[in-house]
């Protein structure tokens, strides 16, 4: 992966690298960071999945991209995002997004998701990104539909009976460095 580091107006991306094990496993190990994703991971797996992401690197276009989230004022570190999976043949782009404590509620993900959106249409051939999350996380329904995103069409189930949503924003619908990461 090229050297990444993109200014938003209250964010900065970067690779994630071995120096960012301890936020990896803040992020994994915490039951309250981890109640919309699932069970949070004991030390010793977090650690071995860690080591797995950075082994298997962050060359393989477009997923697998792990970028960490450093505040405008302060260099420390204030989540994870990035694309965990890449359709080929539908040329769509899985995102998502981890925050500490201190980082939420403060416009942070909002700066991160348009900072990730542009990064990922730039990077990669995507045609559509698009991000799950549990449906009782109303925090993230917000922040995507603050973003642009819709809700996808949910295959298999009837939306109410779903217990994961899926929203999606379309690269001719995307405008890179889109307002989202301005204040209010």
């Amino acid at each position: 992966m090229k050297s990444f580091s993109r200014e938003a107006r209250s964010v900065r991306l970067r690779p994630m690298t071995q120096g960012d094990e301890a936020l990896f496993h803040a992020l994994y190990t915490d039951p309250e960071t981890m109640r919309f994703v699932g069970a949070a991971w004991t030390p010793a797996e977090a650690a071995k999945r860690f080591q797995r992401i950075l082994q298997r690197g962050q060359g393989s276009p477009p997923a697998d991209r792990y970028l960490v989230i450093v505040g405008e004022v302060t260099p420390d570190p204030l989540g994870i995002c990035g694309s965990s999976h890449y359709d080929p043949n539908a040329m769509r782009l899985e995102l998502g997004m981890m925050l500490l404590p201190q980082g939420r509620r403060l416009g942070v993900g909002r700066a991160a998701l348009g900072t990730l959106v542009d990064y990922m249409f730039r990077e990669s051939p995507a045609v559509e990104v698009y991000a799950r999350f549990a449906a009782v996380n109303r925090a993230a329904g917000n922040l995507m539909a603050r973003a642009g995103f819709h809700p996808s069409p949910v295959t298999g189930k009837e939306r109410h009976e779903s217990a994961t949503c899926e929203w999606s924003i379309f690269r001719s619908e995307w405008r890179m460095e889109k307002s989202i990461n301005s204040w209010g």
